[in-house]
């Protein structure tokens, strides 16, 4: 069994995000997993017109944590990379971190979120089957 926490600072991300979108693009494209990176383009597509930096820095702020929450759970078992890994919510609303390994069957991280000011901390419990 594995344990991992993690908080971030969302400004941090906002600071970043003022980098331009070029540096977003390729900071996505190393943090998101596919199906992400495709939810990340449709919000972006809709805030073209009222763009919300603060809003797009949670959201990523929110996938950094979890996924760094996860990958302190499943080392040193699984060595896994963040754009294998997706944030989901299971079907009674529990978020979910999901870890698409190749040629492997995924694996299935239960975490807790919190948000607070500019704060988001994650906790991912890992329990390998026995």
């Amino acid at each position: 069994m594995g344990i991992g926490i993690d908080i971030c600072k969302i400004s941090r991300f906002s600071k970043l995000f003022a980098k331009g979108v070029s540096w977003q693009e390729r900071f996505a494209k190393r943090i998101l997993h596919k199906t992400e990176l495709l939810e990340w383009s449709l919000i972006l597509n809709e805030q073209k017109e009222n763009y919300n930096s603060t809003a797009t820095a949670k959201w990523f702020a929110t996938r950094w944590s979890t996924k760094e929450a996860a990958f302190k759970a499943v080392q040193p078992e699984h060595k896994v990379y963040m754009n294998e890994m997706m944030l989901k919510h299971s079907s009674n609303g529990q978020p979910v971190l999901f870890i698409d390994r190749k040629g492997e069957n995924p694996l299935s991280v239960p975490v807790s979120l919190s948000h607070e000011d500019d704060y988001v901390v994650a906790v991912a419990i890992y329990m390998p089957c026995v």
